[in-house]
């Protein structure tokens, strides 16, 4: 029995693939849907622009409205005024401004004026003990400097003197440097209290 074998060339030109290209037609289709869609894109843009063109028409026409409006009022309220107003505000002004130059007149005149002694003599007398008398009261400046003479019986009774004034508002703070305590020839105690000093001032 005879084998019967046959070559055949693979690499002819009749056996490779053929490359198709787009014809024609396809060029065209594709073109076509191109231009449709730049078409579309355009329509819906243009129909966004006209829409926001509207609601920018009707908000300016809004606006003149109001700003029309606006100057209706202001000329309204300007033009309003009342004469009998007008002087009555005048009027209060210069009341308050002649009392502020009083005030003000006024609190310094106080500043400058130096204060009395009638707050440092009631304290004197309020804090009064028995067995205690004032016989002499020297105040300056205002009771910024005071001398205060005396006598007593007992000694102890002048510290509890100075601290009962240390309660009172007048001698709140006052400072005394100097105490002396001296016995007469009848056995009397004088007793002499100042400050403060002028050298610790």
């Amino acid at each position: 029995m005879t084998a019967m074998t046959q070559q055949v060339n693979l690499l002819i030109d009749d056996l490779l693939p053929k490359r198709q290209l787009f014809g024609a037609m396809h060029a065209v289709a594709s073109a076509s849907g191109f231009v449709a869609i730049l078409i579309a894109i355009s329509v819906h843009t243009l129909v966004d622009i006209s829409r926001l063109t509207g609601q920018l028409d009707g908000l300016t026409r809004q606006l003149a409205t109001l700003a029309d409006a606006n100057a209706k009022a202001r000329a309204s309220v300007n033009s309003v005024e009342d004469p009998r107003l007008a002087a009555r505000v005048a009027d209060l002004r210069a009341q308050l401004k002649s009392r502020t130059a009083l005030e003000a007149a006024l609190a310094g005149e106080v500043r400058t004026r130096s204060r009395g002694f009638s707050a440092h003599l009631d304290g004197l007398a309020a804090n009064s003990l028995q067995g205690l008398w004032l016989t002499e009261v020297q105040l300056s400046g205002g009771g910024v400097r005071m001398r205060l003479d005396g006598m007593t019986i007992d000694p102890i009774l002048v510290p509890r003197f100075l601290k009962n004034l240390g309660r009172n508002e007048a001698f709140a703070g006052h400072r005394f440097d100097t105490f002396e305590l001296a016995a007469d020839e009848t056995g009397a105690l004088h007793f002499t209290i100042t400050g403060p000093d002028e050298d610790a001032r």
